[in-house]
Formats: C-alpha cells, sequence, structure tokens
C-alpha cells in the first residue's frame, strides 16, 4: 500500500443537487442527526436533479456505503448501497420539519450502526419546544408498543429487500 491510499476517512456522503446555488441550510439538520450518533457526514453538490440517484451514486461513493441524496425537487432520500438503485429505503419530502431532518440523519447513521431507526411519522416528530415537561413527551405504554413493532417491520423490509437483491 502506497503512502495516503486506504486514508478516505468513513463517511456517509450527502449529495445534493447543482442546482441550488449554494449548500441548502437545511442539510445541517441531516448532519446533526448523523453527530448525535457518532457518524460523520460529507455534503458535495453534483450534476444530478433526481433525489434518488443522487442518494445511490453517494451510497455507493462512502466506504459506509450508505448516502443521502437532495433532489432538485428537495426530495431527500436514505439509499443503502446493497439495495436496487430505483428502490432508496427512505424518502422525505417535508424539508420544513427540523424533526423528521434530524431523524433521517440519525437513521442513516444507525443504518451503519446496525441499531433500529428513529420513526418518520410526522406525528411522532412533531416540533416541541423546550419548556414543554418532558413527561408530556413519553407516550403511553401501548404506543411505546407500536413503535417498535415498526422499527420491527422496517428492518423486515430490508432484510428483505436485501434478500431479494442478493438472489438476483
Amino acid at each position: 500500500m502506497q503512502r495516503g491510499e486506504g486514508t478516505r476517512k468513513p463517511t456517509i456522503h450527502i449529495y445534493y443537487s447543482s442546482h441550488f446555488s449554494e449548500t441548502p441550510s437545511f442539510i445541517q439538520h441531516l448532519l446533526w442527526g448523523m453527530e448525535e450518533e457518532g457518524v460523520p457526514g460529507s455534503i458535495k453538490a453534483m450534476e444530478e436533479d433526481s433525489g434518488v440517484s443522487l442518494g445511490y451514486n453517494a451510497a455507493l461513493q462512502s466506504n459506509l456505503e450508505v448516502g443521502i441524496g437532495v433532489g432538485k425537487d428537495e426530495k431527500i432520500v436514505l439509499h443503502y448501497n446493497k439495495l436496487p438503485p430505483t428502490e432508496p429505503l427512505f424518502i422525505l419530502d417535508d424539508i420544513s420539519s427540523t424533526n423528521l431532518l434530524r431523524s433521517l440523519g440519525t437513521n442513516a447513521a444507525r443504518l451503519v450502526k446496525g441499531v433500529p431507526f428513529k420513526s418518520l411519522d410526522p406525528k411522532d416528530n412533531i416540533e416541541t419546544p423546550m419548556e414543554t415537561p418532558v413527561n408530556t413527551l413519553i407516550g403511553k405504554e401501548d404506543e411505546l408498543v407500536y413503535k417498535e413493532d415498526q422499527v420491527e417491520n422496517i428492518i423486515k423490509e430490508v432484510l428483505n429487500r436485501l434478500k431479494t437483491k442478493l438472489q438476483a
């Protein structure tokens, strides 16, 4: 191995359409979600408009095999390089919710780490002012079971897609 070879820092790549005149500010929330999980991210403008293509190419180029694409239409896509190019893991249409953006970044990092995902359901990601008492944020016992089932279903879907791809 030559000097400098193999020293590329492991990161989740975020590719966004060069259609944007500058880096979209909402990308910072994706990075914060990744940072909370201890996984770094990198940002790059690309000559592509489709969030799905950007996300897949980002995943292919990432040595962590996970990428996020931000398309011209502001759809944000979380992709895994083991999935088919046109079938991303998550597509987020709402860039106005900082909690959803952060959760998507968190899920990108959790995919790398192999731990359960956070919910991307808007009702589970309500913007909550800091002065709200913590006990009002904790759900009832039956809601917590539902969230665990939701995570289980997502994991099953990922495994089924991987199995299908490996059999092809």
